[in-house]
């Protein structure tokens, strides 16, 4: 459980702030999962109860940046972002406490 702790603060200590403070891959990323939530998850567009809602929506940011970021520090900040992100939206729900857990766990998976 500590290490489980230690990997939460780190992630959130190189969050950016932003949307506009990720690298293009994270923009890209980001807006892709944003534009599949309403076509295949069925979400209104700026619903991030509905799209952080579906683990999809995580396991789909993390694998994007995984592929499409360049640098793993990249990838590691385009899935912090998106973390902290549906954590601001949906702090009590169960399938992103899931997810929080999944991409913690799988942080070191992002080496190359």
């Amino acid at each position: 459980m500590k290490s489980f702790a230690i990997l939460a603060l780190g992630a959130s200590v190189a969050l950016a702030q932003s949307l506009n403070d990720l690298p293009q891959c994270g923009k890209t990323c980001i807006n892709n999962m944003l534009n599949i939530a309403q076509t295949e998850f069925g979400c209104s567009s700026g619903d991030a109860n509905c799209y952080c809602g579906n683990a999809d929506f995580g396991y789909g940011v993390r694998d994007c940046a995984r592929q499409a970021c360049s640098s793993d520090d990249d990838a590691q900040n385009v899935i912090n972002y998106g973390v902290q992100y549906c954590r601001g939206e949906l702090h009590q729900h169960a399938l992103f406490a899931k997810f929080s857990l999944t991409v913690s766990f799988c942080r070191g998976c992002c080496q190359r």
